[in-house]
Order: C-alpha cells, then structure tokens, then sequence
C-alpha cells in the first residue's frame, strides 16, 4: 500500500513523517521524487514557489511495500490512498509566521486550508481518501492514525468532517 500525507504546508506533515520513520516505516518526501525525476520547474516570483508539472508526477511509479509520501504535493502521486493532514486556520497562522512566510503567501495557504483546496485535489483523483484533524492532537496520536489507515483502521477519518468556512469572515 502506498500512502501520501498531503496538506496544506504548516498542517504536521513533516512532524508525522519523522514519527513513522521512528517506527521504522520506509518514508519518502514528494521533493525527493520532483528533484530526482528533474520535473521541478522554474521560480514563480507571484507565487514564491517553483512550479511543478503535477501530470508529469502522477506518472512516475513508485517501489516498495507500504511507503508513505510525504509533502504538499503528495496526492500527485502514483498512491493507493491519500491522507489530508489539516489545521485550524488560526494555528495553521501562527506556525507559518513562525517559518517566516510573507504576509501573502500566508494569507494563500490559509485561504487554501479554509477552502478545502487540498482535500478538493485529493478527492479529484479518486483515489481513497482519509482526514486528520491535527489541531490539538499529539504527533503521537496523528502517527498512530497514520499506522491505523496500513491496518485497516479508518473510523472517524471519512472525508469532509473538518470544515473551516465559519472561519471565511475572518480572513477576508
């Protein structure tokens, strides 16, 4: 089975990923498969990011047993099952002023959040999908659920039971 842990950036991916490579799960960060394959694409200054061909990625076939892929653009991947990691948009702000983001693309990845752009792209693909609300919760309980989706155990974890769009008025 392989599994991609995608999410808006600041949601807990990374953290998770860390968690199940402690577990001894094999764990692979989407950069790795866009730099290795060279279908990383120039510098965006509007979007302060580097373009990627997302066709191109979802093409490219990956190897090993269970395998988690872990980044934002994850759910571009060749996967079975994609899991969207998401955040209150109020701590998803704080950790991105933490990482430094500029007042726009901290404004665009919020709006993302609020908006489901992720967990839309995800359901698109149609490919199994899961959600974890990780506001609040331990790292240690987002890998647990991570572990429980290779085992089967997906309760409470159905797509569309987070939802932000009280939180629209906030952010306008």
């Amino acid at each position: 089975m392989k599994i991609a842990i995608t999410g808006t950036p600041g949601t807990g991916k990374t953290v998770a990923a860390e968690g199940l490579r402690r577990k001894g799960f094999e764990v692979m960060s989407v950069e790795q498969i866009i730099e290795s394959h060279g279908i990383e694409k120039e510098y965006d200054e509007a979007s302060d990011s580097y373009l990627v061909d997302t066709e191109e990625l979802q093409r490219i076939p990956l190897e090993g047993n269970t395998l988690f892929i872990e980044g934002h653009l994850s759910h571009y991947t060749d996967v079975d099952v994609i899991v969207v990691l998401r955040c209150h948009p109020a701590v998803l702000r704080e950790r991105l002023l933490e990482r430094g983001y500029s007042e726009k693309k901290l404004t665009e990845n919020v709006m993302a959040e609020i908006l489901d752009v992720i967990l839309v792209e995800s359901l698109i693909r149609g490919k199994k999908v899961y959600e974890i609300n990780t506001t609040g919760v331990s790292a240690e309980d987002v890998v647990g659920k991570l572990v429980g989706i290779t085992e089967g155990i997906t309760d409470g974890l159905s797509p569309g039971r987070v939802d932000w769009s009280e939180e629209m008025t906030s952010w306008d």
